[in-house]
């Protein structure tokens, strides 16, 4: 996960095969993405998700 363009736009980046699956946050309605995340959290291993994107959730979640 990254903060990308000027207004700081959290973005999550799945990899899975040889492919990749972003997911913008500007794309969503703030509750949906923020239910996305939680099932990311859900059905993916703890292992797969780097530091970033734990400070960057916990941000997400607090607003």
């Amino acid at each position: 996960m990254r903060e990308v363009e000027k207004y700081d736009d959290p973005q999550t980046t799945i990899y899975y095969n040889d492919r990749e699956l972003k997911i913008a946050r500007s794309f969503y309605l703030k509750r949906q993405y923020k239910q996305i995340l939680q099932l990311l959290e859900m059905k993916l291993a703890p292992e797969m998700f780097t530091p970033e994107y734990y400070r960057l959730t916990e941000k997400i979640m607090k607003k």
